[in-house]
Order: structure tokens, then C-alpha cells, then sequence
């Protein structure tokens, strides 16, 4: 009886931890691939710059069909300052992401060891309490 208990154990222990490593993969592979919105709201200065660089680029088409060279000067000069500060917002969230997210992975894989082990000890401890010991 008691070989049965321990054998149950671990093959529910077994499946805990195939449980976790599931969520673990599955939290991985959601934060691996974010969106275009969540660059956009960690990333408010970069729609700035996407909409200065189409603001001049529509004054610069219009002042085209229009024949005012003035404003298409000014407009395609605004448009390069608007897709030069794009660029620059680019390259910084790059250089974070490359300096923070290996730190922020690795902080993620303890916690979700250190989880995967309370929940172990839960789960032995439960089980010790259902057989009496």
C-alpha cells in the first residue's frame, strides 16, 4: 500500500512539474513576440516620430501639387528630422532591450524555479497531510 502511495506520488509530482515547465514555455514564447501596440505604448516617442515623419511627408506632397517650393523645402527638411528621431528612438530601444532583456530573463527563470519548487513542497506536504503522516 504504502509503494502504491509513493508511486502516485510521483507520477503526479511528474506531472506537476510537466505542468510548469508547460506554463514556463508558454509565458516564454508570449513574451518573446510583442506587438506592435505594446512597442507603441512602451515606446510613446516613436509614434511621434512616425507621425511628424507622415505630417511633412503629406505637407511635402501637397506643396509639390501646389508649386510652393518654400514649403516643400521646409516640409521635406521636417520630414528627415522626423525620420532621424524614429531612427534614434529605434536604436535606443534596442540598445535597452539588448542590456535588460538578458537580466529580466534570467530574474523570470529563477522565479519560475522558485514557484515550480514551492508548489512541489505544497504538493508533498498535502499529500503528507492526506495519508495521516
Amino acid at each position: 500500500m504504502s509503494e502504491d502511495n509513493q508511486a502516485k506520488i510521483e507520477e503526479n509530482k511528474a506531472d506537476l512539474v510537466s505542468l510548469f515547465d508547460d506554463i514556463g514555455q508558454e509565458k516564454k514564447e508570449i513574451s518573446s513576440r510583442p506587438s506592435i501596440f505594446v512597442s507603441f505604448v512602451r515606446n510613446p516617442l516613436m509614434i511621434a516620430g512616425i507621425g511628424l515623419t507622415t505630417y511633412f511627408l503629406s505637407k511635402g506632397v501637397r506643396a509639390v501639387s501646389s508649386g510652393e517650393s518654400l514649403s516643400l523645402s521646409k516640409a521635406l527638411q521636417g520630414r528627415v528630422l522626423g525620420q532621424f528621431g524614429t531612427l534614434a528612438v529605434i536604436m535606443g530601444t534596442g540598445a535597452y532591450f539588448f542590456m535588460a532583456a538578458p537580466v529580466k530573463l534570467r530574474e523570470a527563470i529563477d522565479e519560475d524555479q522558485i514557484i515550480m519548487d514551492q508548489a512541489i513542497k505544497n504538493y508533498q506536504a498535502a499529500q503528507k497531510r492526506a495519508n495521516g503522516e
